[in-house]
């Protein structure tokens, strides 16, 4: 898939994890015609308000040796990416400096995604 791309591009892959909650959908009950709320398993194909880490570091250790640019899907935006990069250094061993992230720095990640929820949150 890599190989498709023009030489001297770098290429660019869209990563996004599945929403997993459960949903509610308001229907009318046929033995008394009340509105009620059942319960409905999650939309596999929406994205996930934030990216699972665990996935992403196995996919990260799979494609290891390979040279793109990733670009996340997810409902929470930057807030997202701040808190995968926290997670990176929490759970990604040595694949956090992949990414230029040392466990000195964290904590930055978590201030600037306080301040990405608070910006967001007054939208």
């Amino acid at each position: 898939m890599l190989s498709t791309w023009p030489a001297g591009e770098v290429a660019k892959i869209h990563y996004s994890s599945p929403r997993t909650e459960l949903r509610e959908q308001r229907v009318v009950d046929r033995a008394t015609g009340r509105k009620v709320l059942r319960p409905v398993a999650p939309v596999m194909t929406g994205h996930a308000d934030f990216i699972n880490p665990f996935e992403f570091v196995m996919f990260l250790e799979r494609v290891a040796g390979l040279d793109f640019d990733v670009m996340l899907e997810a409902k929470a935006k930057d807030l997202a990416l701040f808190r995968l990069r926290e997670d990176l250094r929490r759970y990604g061993g040595a694949l956090a400096s992949r990414f230029g992230l040392s466990a000195a720095g964290r904590g930055a990640d978590r201030a600037a995604s306080d301040e990405a929820g608070a910006i967001g949150a007054g939208a």
